[in-house]
């Protein structure tokens, strides 16, 4: 099932974002503080989407709606699921999902580390397109990367 977030979802979406299992490439530079978390979480849960499976969240789509001169764009902040057998499933579904409720979009935006093949590949499965490179604007473990940024068109 898949629902806009709820305030209280809070904790269950930063364990799954924050576990150094399924996202090694997240490098806040420090441990975060609950407090710190939830001060992050206020500011965007109303964008957020999650998917449930047996009343659990098990991954959530995070997007920013752009208006004046990107309003035709959805951009594609965060887009995670646990993993397990079914995890490209539930991303393919958040990401349709985003697509139908937001029927006046043309595009979803998206971006992902050079490093990150695995959801590189997703993208492009799913119909991403490359369609540019941010120069060393991403620091992992003291090393700069390059940053792939990603367009789906929706029409």
């Amino acid at each position: 099932m898949i629902r806009n977030a709820k305030f209280e979802d809070y904790k269950q979406v930063f364990g799954i974002l924050l576990s150094p299992k399924l996202n090694d490439f997240v490098e806040t530079g420090r441990n975060a503080s609950a407090r710190e978390m939830l001060i992050e979480w206020q500011n965007y849960w109303r964008n957020t989407l999650v998917a449930e499976q047996n009343n659990k969240i098990v991954g959530f789509a995070r997007y920013a709606d752009h208006s004046g001169k990107k309003a035709h764009v959805l951009e594609l902040c965060t887009l995670v699921a646990k993993p397990q057998l079914q995890q490209k499933i539930v991303l393919e579904i958040l990401l349709k999902e985003l697509g139908k409720r937001h029927p006046a979009k043309q595009k979803i935006e998206a971006s992902a580390v050079e490093n990150n093949s695995e959801l590189l590949d997703f993208y492009s499965k799913s119909g991403f397109e490359v369609e540019g490179e941010r120069k060393k604007n991403f620091l992992q473990n003291g090393k700069l990367l390059n940053e792939k940024l990603l367009a789906y068109y929706l029409k």
